[in-house]
């Protein structure tokens, strides 16, 4: 028999509410029935229950304790007949309408979240976890000494997926920038004004709470007597606790009106030297060349139109289910397939069913990103770097010319940037410099441009993409731009004028090793590297984005109004090419966008 008075346990608690009135001492016994159940504590299991306490007061309390053996294999063997035996403990303790649940063994708190949070016939469905807006307003207050942090972004080379932060308040110490795409999953806060005496860590998806180890018995109960009434008074709940950082959102009735959908292969920004050609590019195929244009919403059921390199595929049907404290999953079914376009909208068709590929944008300001909803705090600080060009005659969906050979005699954007840059109105006053093609698998960026008339000398990587639509009255789309802005910011080591002439000389056996012009006629690749050579570590470094999905006139009128429908597209644009732009500016580097005149 375990004395209590001998009893230390860490104090970290799943905190529930009990749904409706009910007999204390009657529930914690219910609860410890069910959790027997749940985690399957009995004669023919490996876990073995070794006591089980009569459910008692302590002071506010009504505590329920159980103690279980589990006999379990070593994780450096393969011999079944060695076996460790590791002795848990759970401690069910109820206050008022509270109940917190103590667990020693971690692996087993997801499974009882789990079955709280599932209909059926249990003990534990009089429960329900706590909502992440009281607890947060309960305890992610005061000075935060440590934050961890998961990023809503694509994954990507550039950015951290996640990372943890420690520091005296880490409230002041967040990029209003740089952190903005992440959220917090858990957070170390000292409190202030509170009868808590020590710093109090919370997750608040898991609706788990946690201080640290307990030095007796007495201290462990005091805790978590203090924490249930904690949460007991905090009737008012905080969504965004913190500065700056995304908020993981659970009010999902807030969210309404998808607009932009995008495709993108986790690894397709990552520098990955074991993917083999054929798999590079087929990732860049997709996540370069395709568009995700949704043509109807109605609620959470939209219809969007596929096209790959400009040529429409058809259309497929998106059903989310959306519910708190859950992933977002979504049902796709087949709605219309061109004809002779099969294969290709299978492919689509398999694609938009991976939760890690696929980014949703909504009007509402919220986005899923794999399989989670996130409300991204955008600044009110506009993007103004943008730079708008004449692009009449031109198609602004058809980004290079097939083959890519016959550049020069083709409407592309790629003939565009041939006949005109650095010039924006259709103009030769500029005579050109030197340009380079880099188009293709590994690129350095589309284009690669030297100005070596200037003091000091400009060089300038250009990453072109095709517009999702041309109509000249189309709406902002922010995945237009999200994956090449992204290559952009990850590329800026080859501005370094050492690392771009390697890069160069890596691509001259290529067939694009041919595509070099000085003033706008061929040259060679080996000339350019040559005029690299001579400009020295003093010279002005540039990124452009040019996408012309962004026109001056749907830009102009979200700007000037927030009822226009376009208003909150601009918003999450700014935050993207802001963000882009501080990577930039960090290392000296110019960021801009091109957009179209029209």
């Amino acid at each position: 028999m375990i004395d209590l008075a001998q009893l230390k346990p860490y104090k970290s608690l799943i905190i529930t509410k009990v749904k409706s009135e009910v007999v204390l001492s009657s529930l914690v016994n219910e609860i410890m029935d069910d959790l027997m159940e749940c985690l399957e504590i009995g004669p023919t299991s490996k876990r073995q229950l070794v006591n089980r306490f009569d459910v008692f007061e302590d002071g506010s309390l009504t505590i329920g304790v159980m103690h279980y053996r589990e006999e379990c294999q070593p994780s450096w063997t393969f011999e079944v007949s060695i076996q460790d035996n590791v002795n848990h403990l759970i401690i069910i303790c109820a206050q008022r309408q509270y109940v917190s649940i103590f667990l020693s063994d971690p692996k087993r708190k997801h499974p009882v979240t789990n079955r709280i949070l599932q209909d059926g016939d249990h003990d534990l469905k009089s429960l329900e976890l706590i909502s992440q807006g009281l607890l947060n307003a309960a305890f992610v207050k005061g000075p935060t000494r440590t934050l961890w942090l998961s990023g809503t972004h694509r994954q990507t080379s550039i950015k951290p997926n996640n990372k943890i932060l420690s520091g005296l308040d880490l409230r002041d110490a967040l990029d209003p920038l740089g952190d903005q795409t992440y959220h917090f999953t858990a957070a170390r806060c000292v409190p202030v004004a509170s009868v808590i005496p020590e710093p109090v860590g919370i997750s608040p998806r898991k609706s788990q709470v946690w201080t640290g180890p307990s030095k007796t018995w007495d201290d462990f109960r005091y805790i978590v007597s203090k924490i249930l009434s904690q949460v007991e008074s905090t009737t008012i709940p905080i969504n965004a606790p913190l500065p700056v950082i995304a908020i993981s959102s659970p009010e999902v009735s807030q969210v309404f009106g998808p607009f932009d959908i995008a495709i993108v292969p986790p690894e397709l920004l990552a520098d990955d030297s074991s993917l083999d050609e054929e798999t590079r590019q087929e990732m860049e195929l997709w996540g370069y060349q395709s568009n995700f244009e949704i043509l109807e919403a109605n609620e959470n059921k939209f219809v969007s139109e596929v096209s790959l390199k400009g040529q429409v595929l058809g259309k497929i049907k998106f059903d989310l289910d959306i519910a708190p404290y859950k992933p977002v999953s979504w049902k796709v079914s087949e709605s219309f397939c061109e004809s002779g376009q099969e294969k290709l909208y299978e492919e689509a068709f398999k694609l938009v069913q991976r939760k890690a590929w696929v980014k949703i944008w909504f009007e509402s300001g919220h986005t899923i990103s794999n399989g989670e909803i996130f409300e991204v705090r955008h600044r009110d600080t506009p993007f103004v770097d943008i730079t708008w060009a004449n692009l009449n005659g031109y198609h602004v969906k058809t980004e290079k010319p097939e083959p890519l050979a016959k550049i020069g005699g083709q409407k592309s954007l790629f003939n565009w940037m041939l006949n005109y840059w650095p010039n924006f109105d259709q103009s030769n006053i500029d005579p050109g410099g030197w340009l380079a093609s880099d188009d293709g698998s590994m690129e350095i960026a589309d284009f690669i441009h030297l100005n070596d008339r200037t003091m000091p000398p400009i060089l300038t990587l250009v990453h072109v993409k095709g517009s999702g639509s041309d109509d000249d009255h189309r709406t902002i789309s922010v995945s237009d731009y999200e994956v090449v802005t992204s290559q952009a910011v990850k590329n800026l080591r080859y501005l370094d004028r050492l690392l771009l002439s390697e890069g160069l000389k890596n691509g001259i056996e290529k067939m694009i090793g041919t595509l070099v012009w000085h003033d706008r006629v061929q040259s060679t690749r080996d000339d350019m590297i040559l005029a690299l050579s001579k400009i020295g570590s003093n010279h002005q470094r540039r990124i452009f984005i040019f996408q012309p999905r962004l026109t001056k006139t749907s830009h102009d009128k979200a700007r000037q109004s927030n009822q226009c429908s376009d208003f909150a597209r601009l918003r999450q644009l700014d935050t993207l090419l802001l963000s882009a732009a501080a990577s930039c500016k960090g290392l000296g580097v110019e960021f801009r966008v091109i957009g179209d005149q029209r």
